[in-house]
Formats: structure tokens, sequence, C-alpha cells
């Protein structure tokens, strides 16, 4: 039985005063994402895919997209640890 591939990627948005995290994960054709507010437990959402080559278009699209809009690569709990009581919307 082949191995199954995972990626992850966690991408944080501090600019403009967002306070925002994006975390992306694959596994063969399933793309799981999880977004929200610094320091929150943030939305959980799966999307499957009928092929692998699908999913991991989609997957790099969302990153692409992300980094263009002022997100950056980050360790998930290191940054901003104490922003939960910045955030209420969430």
């Amino acid at each position: 039985m082949a191995e199954i591939e995972t990626k992850n990627v966690y991408l944080e948005n501090v600019s403009q005063n967002h306070y925002k995290f994006y975390e992306i994960s694959i596994s063969n054709k399933t793309v799981t994402t999880i977004f929200g507010c610094i320091g929150h437990i943030g939305t959980k959402k799966v999307k499957q895919f009928q092929t692998s080559d699908l999913a991991h278009k989609f997957y790099y699209q969302q990153i692409k997209q992300k980094l263009k809009g002022g997100y950056e690569a980050a360790i998930k709990g290191k940054s901003f640890p104490k922003l939960k009581f910045i955030c209420l919307d969430n």
C-alpha cells in the first residue's frame, strides 16, 4: 500500500490590524482549511476532490492567494499568543 503524503502550511496576516491565521493541509484528494483570528480555534472546512491533481491545484492556488493578500509563513502558536483578547469576532 502506498504511503499518503500530507502537506501543511500555516500563515498569518497581522498587517493593518488583521490578526488572522490561515492553515491549509492536503492529504491525497482532501484539502482541509482552518482560518480565523489568531488565538482562537477558528473555522474548519474540508473539501474533497475527484482527483489528487485537482486537490493539489486548489491547495497551491489558495496559498498563492493568501500570500498575495498579505499573509506570511509563521509558526503556529508562536506569534502573538495574547491576541485572543483583541479578536472578538470569532
